[in-house]
């Protein structure tokens, strides 16, 4: 089971980095008084990487209130 975990995580990533490759063009963001043109493939990884910190972040809460 874990190896199965492991090729599922290897081939979600894959996917996250095709992605973010082919949309290599730029993208201004804006946030409240924050302005910056940053390619879109770093802003796809970084919010994945935000949902991956979250994701672990949730589970180990579980896993707390249970103890």
């Amino acid at each position: 089971m874990k190896k199965l975990k492991g090729i599922l995580i290897t081939f979600i990533l894959l996917l996250v980095v095709i992605f973010a490759v082919q949309n290599a063009s730029t993208v201004e963001l804006r946030f409240l008084i924050w302005n910056a043109s940053i390619p879109c493939a770093f802003l796809v990884l970084l919010i994945m990487a935000i949902g991956i910190l979250i994701g672990i972040l949730i589970s180990n809460l579980g896993a707390f209130k249970k103890s």
